[in-house]
C-alpha cells in the first residue's frame, strides 16, 4: 500500500485510490478513504463512575460492522501488522478530546492466553494500546493477566461470551 506518483494511496477497506485527507498513517502509507470512514459509527465515550472509582473511562472505538470485522480479521489472522497503526490512529482520534486525558495514570490492554499468543505471534490489543500510549505519552502498564485459556470469543454466541471469560483474568492491585 504505497504512494503512487500522484500522491494517492489505496484505501484498506475498498481498495480504491484516494488522496490522503482523513485517517492516514504516513509512515506505513495506509489509510481509509472519506467514503469508507463514513461507514464507521463511533461508540460514545462511557464514563461510568464520573471519577468516583478506580476507572475513569471505558473507551471503545467504533461499533462492530462488516467493514470493521473484515479489517480486524485481516489484522488478527492474516498478519497485516500495519493495521495496528491505523487502529491506533483511529482510537487516538476518539480519545484526543477527553479533557482529563492528561490525568490518566496509564493505558493497558486485555491480554490473550499464552497458547493463543504462541499461535498468533502477537497480542493485537497490546500493539494498539502501546502505540496509543506512545502517541499520548501516557505509560503502558501490563496489569491484567490471563490466568487460563478460554475458547475464542468469536466462536461463541453473545449469550455465552461472559461465562467463557468469567474468572479468566487477574488484575494487579
Amino acid at each position: 500500500m504505497n504512494f503512487f506518483n500522484d500522491g494517492t494511496i489505496i484505501c484498506v477497506c475498498c481498495k480504491e485510490r484516494f488522496h490522503p485527507c482523513h485517517i492516514m498513517i504516513s509512515s506505513k502509507n495506509i489509510g481509509i478513504c472519506s467514503e469508507c470512514i463514513k461507514k464507521f459509527e463511533a461508540i460514545p465515550l462511557f464514563n461510568p463512575l464520573e471519577g468516583a472509582g478506580k476507572v475513569s473511562y471505558y473507551i471503545s472505538g467504533y461499533y462492530y460492522n462488516d467493514i470493521l470485522k473484515q479489517l480486524i480479521h485481516r489484522y488478527k489472522f492474516s498478519s497485516e501488522y500495519a493495521l495496528s497503526d491505523l487502529f491506533s490512529k483511529m482510537l487516538l482520534d476518539r480519545v484526543k478530546d477527553i479533557s482529563e486525558l492528561h490525568e490518566f495514570d496509564f493505558i493497558t490492554s486485555v491480554p490473550i492466553s499464552r497458547k493463543r499468543l504462541l499461535k498468533r505471534g502477537f497480542n493485537q490489543a497490546e500493539l494498539i494500546a502501546k502505540k496509543v500510549s506512545q502517541m499520548l505519552e501516557i505509560p503502558y502498564v501490563n496489569c491484567i493477566h490471563k490466568c487460563r485459556h478460554t475458547v475464542a470469543q468469536s466462536t461463541l454466541k453473545k449469550s455465552k461470551r461472559a461465562d467463557n471469560i468469567r474468572g479468566a483474568f487477574l488484575a494487579d492491585s
